[in-house]
Parts: structure tokens; C-alpha cells; sequence
């Protein structure tokens, strides 16, 4: 089975669960204050006595819609697959659309799947159009009435199995394949490989590629089957992060020296500045017990925060065989748990940030405390006492950037080619002042967001201060 989270909603998937002569299952759950609550049972909405209603990690939850990937074999032993998407309409679960790729006998279609708002994407690694078995991605697009086939994906080279794992963020999207992991950005138009991400160190050995996550300017690949202590396998996760030049390896996060065999990155999770990296085989507390490692970016520095177990540890367990993260929650599976399985729920605090940054002849004018959830945020510019202007104009972009001006100011926020300006206020000096509300929405936790102000008024040319990059958290 699989699992999805979104904000205060999460879906787990019983893909052996018989309900009548029906299988599968998934469950719908909301939280409120620390309690989790089962609030719906979704089943197959055509169920055959041979559907494998959400079987695979193929399920993804997104505001008001739900997609669950369904596998059948017919009588003569032929096997397709569909996806069906659920839409939530005043309070019941609804099922809206069945997705079949053409022609529809393709058996691994709907293997992943990911949603973002009104747009969903479908692997189906056993698409031969480019070759056997090469794989293709499909992205589909709710119009308001229907979901309507977007756009068909594939790798530009690379192994085969393209769209053994997926994850979807706005107009960027993140295929893992056999050995590499492609990000695709969407023009407007159409969606357009921008980069191939390749470990420094990978091998063909090391199951790159097979789970991956997408979060803003930063993208994880995990590697369940690298070696790094003395040719033991132990894992890794291969974090990768989006500058003005292009996709960059920004770390390579490994296991400590005991987990040897524990399958360090098999499953991966990304949101905001929180990585949760799965390590299923751990053996710290008993026998392939399992664990989770939680990392922090602070300083543009990825650190290790905490290490999470099931509550009941066990041996053979292997606790985190699938994880998921957003929002402060996390979830982690011990598919051998007694009594059939079971996912332990955890708050992952995001700690508020605002980290200065500067370069060129930017004046350090710009000040402004990390953003707390539900709290009332001021920002300073001090023109007066920098460049003599009257008027500031507070920039909020989705991305860093480093692009040197004319003059040698440097402009140091960026919208990532995703053409979205997150914010515009203007207010007077000689300080300015600005008075930011931020959410109580706890979905916000861990949201990027870069700023940096310009000066305008009475002195000329305008100049650019110095940045600072926010993040929403808890405390």
C-alpha cells in the first residue's frame, strides 16, 4: 500500500484489505489538535471480484481530490490498470474520473502517482513507446468539469523504467527512472526536461532513482542500496538544489556507520526545510526494527535533527518502509506490525527562519524576525540611514538568485522560471516599516519564501538591499 499526506488530511492504502468480495481499500484520516481521525473508506468505484483497489504506493491526496491506482486481471489472465480520482463534494467522496492510458491493457499504469491542486501525474513504467519497458509519465489537468490529458512524458535517455517514483510541485515535477531522476518544469505551454540528476558517486547497483521528492528549489533522490563504509551497503539520499545556473548537488546525506544492510533512502520525503529519509532495516533498538532520520536546513547547512522509531519497537518490523511529510506531519509504516500492519503519526516542529544574505554593494538595510505561524511579522528597511531614498518596495520571490547589475548591486531573489511575484507592499522611510500577517494554517509550515527590498524616491537610481530567506515554522 501506500500513504499521502496533505496538510491535516492523510490517506493510507490496504491494498490486501477485503471488503465483500472486493480488494483493497483506502482510509481517509483528519486531524484535529494532536488526534488523528478515520473520516472515510474508500473502495474501488466499478470493483471486480479481481481489482487490487490502492495495492501499490500508487495513491496521492491534494485539497478536495483523491487519486488511487487500481490493477485487474481478467479471466484469461490479462492484466490492466487504471487510476480513479475521487472528488470531495459537500462532505462525501466521490468518484469523478477513471484514467486509463491508450491503449488501456497497459498493466503497470497508475504504479505512482502524485497530485498538486488541479494537476495529477501518472507513471506507467511498462509504456513501450520509446522502447520496452522505457516508461512515460502522464499528466492530467482538471478543467473545472473533467480531467483532460495535459501531456505525455519521457526520459531523454537514461535506463528504462522511467516513473518508478514521482512527486509533483506547482509547474515542476520529479521522475525517478532507473539510475537517474529527471525534473520537468511546465512553460505555460507545454512541460520541458530542465535538468538530469545524477549522483556524484552512484552506481547502477545502488537503486538511484527509486524514490524521490520535490520541494520548492530542492529535490531528494534516495539510493536504498549505495555503499559507503567499506563496500557495505548501507544507503543514501542525495539531496540536489536549484540555483540560477541550473540543478546542483547540494549534499549527500548517509547513514551512521551501523546501518549496514538497513536501506538508508528507500523512501524519501521533502517539505520546505524538513527531509524525512527512511531506513527501514535499521537495527539500533531490535532487529530490522526500523527508524527514520529527520534533517534540518540551517545556513544553507542540512543537519540531522532527530531520529524517530515506532512506539512499540519490535524486531522485523521495519518501521518506515514508507514514509510521508508535510506540513509538520509525518507518517512512517511497519507493514509487519501485529495485527496486519501498522503507520505511526509524528509532529515534525518547523523552526521559523530568516537568514541574511547579501553580495555586490547591496546596502544591509533589510531586517525582519523569523515568521511564526499565526503571528504579526515586522520588517524594517532603513533608507535614511543607508542611501538617502523615501519609498521601499518589499520583493517575495519562490527562489534565491545572484544576478549582478549595473552598478554592481546584486539582485538576489528570483521567481525560479516560475513566474510567480509572492509579494508587493510598498511603504516610506526614513524607516520603513512593514507589518506581514502570517497564517495559523499548520499546511504553511516549512514554506520558502525568498525577499529582499528595493529603494526608491527623491535620490537616484534605485538601489537593491540585502536579502533574507524566510521560512514558516512553529517556533
Amino acid at each position: 500500500g501506500g500513504m499521502s499526506i496533505d496538510g491535516d488530511r492523510a490517506i493510507i492504502s490496504s491494498g490486501r484489505t477485503v471488503v465483500g468480495s472486493v480488494t483493497g481499500v483506502v482510509y481517509v484520516y483528519e486531524k484535529s489538535g494532536n488526534l488523528w481521525t478515520r473520516t472515510a473508506v474508500l473502495t474501488a468505484a466499478a470493483p471486480t471480484t479481481t481489482s487490487l483497489f490502492g495495492f501499490t504506493r500508487g495513491i496521492a491526496v491534494s485539497g478536495g481530490f483523491i487519486a488511487v491506482g487500481i490493477s485487474d486481471v481478467d479471466g484469461s489472465g490479462n492484466v490492466s490498470a487504471s487510476v480513479c480520482v475521487f472528488q470531495e463534494i459537500g462532505g462525501i467522496w466521490t468518484p469523478v474520473a477513471d484514467l486509463r492510458p491508450p491503449p488501456s491493457t497497459l498493466a503497470r499504469f497508475g504504479l505512482d502517482v502524485s497530485l498538486d491542486g488541479c494537476r495529477l501525474a501518472v507513471a506507467d513504467i511498462g509504456d513501450d513507446d520509446q522502447g520496452t519497458s522505457a516508461g512515460a509519465v502522464y499528466l492530467y489537468e482538471f478543467d473545472g468539469t473533467t480531467w483532460a490529458l495535459q501531456d505525455k512524458l519521457f526520459a531523454s535517455s537514461g535506463n528504462g523504467a522511467f516513473g518508478l517514483a514521482l512527486d509533483l510541485d506547482g509547474d515542476r515535477l520529479l521522475v525517478g527512472a532507473a539510475d537517474e531522476a529527471y525534473v520537468f518544469a511546465f512553460d505555460g505551454s507545454r512541460w520541458q526536461t530542465e535538468a538530469t540528476l545524477v549522483g556524484q558517486d552512484t552506481m547502477v547497483t545502488d537503486n538511484y532513482g527509486r524514490a524521490v521528492s520535490l520541494s520548492g528549489q530542492y529535490a531528494v533522490v534516495g539510493a536504498s542500496n549505495h555503499p559507503h563504509v567499506s563496500a557495505q551497503v548501507g544507503g543514501a539520499a542525495y539531496v540536489f538544489r536549484r540555483d540560477p545556473s541550473g540543478w546542483v548537488q547540494d549534499v549527500e546525506l548517509l547513514p551512521d556507520l551501523l546501518c549496514l544492510a538497513c536501506g538508508f533512502g528507500k523512501s524519501v520525503a521533502i517539505d520546505g526545510s524538513s527531509i524525512l529519509v527512511s531506513a527501514a532495516g535499521d537495527d539500533e533498538f531490535a532487529a530490522n526494527a526500523g527508524a527514520a532520520h529527520l534533517y534540518d536546513l540551517a545556513a544553507g547547512i542540512w543537519s540531522e535533527e532527530e531520529k524517530f522509531s515506532s512506539s512499540g519497537v519490535g524486531s522485523e518490523i521495519f518501521f518506515a518502509s514508507q514514509i510521508a511529510l508535510d506540513g509538520g506531519n509525518a507518517f512512517g509504516s511497519s507493514p509487519f506490525a501485529e495485527d496486519g500492519g501498522a503507520v505511526y503519526a509524528f509532529d515534525v516542529c518547523v523552526k521559523s527562519k530568516a537568514e541574511f544574505r547579501n553580495s555586490g554593494t547591496n546596502p544591509a538595510s533589510y531586517s525582519i524576525a523569523p515568521p511564526l505561524l499565526g503571528t504579526t511579522v515586522q520588517a524594517s528597511i532603513d533608507l535614511q540611514g543607508t542611501t538617502g531614498h523615501s519609498l521601499a518596495l518589499l520583493l517575495g520571490f519562490d527562489s534565491q538568485d545572484s544576478l549582478t547589475l549595473r552598478g554592481g548591486q546584486t539582485l538576489l531573489v528570483s521567481d525560479g522560471g516560475s513566474g510567480e511575484l509572492l509579494g508587493l507592499p510598498t511603504a516610506t522611510g526614513p524607516v520603513a516599516t512593514f507589518l506581514l500577517n502570517i497564517p495559523s494554517d499548520i499546511s504553511l509550515a516549512g514554506f520558502a519564501l525568498s525577499t529582499q527590498a528595493m529603494h526608491f524616491g527623491g535620490v537616484q537610481p534605485f538601489a537593491l538591499s540585502n536579502a533574507i530567506d524566510l521560512i514558516l515554522g512553529q517556533y
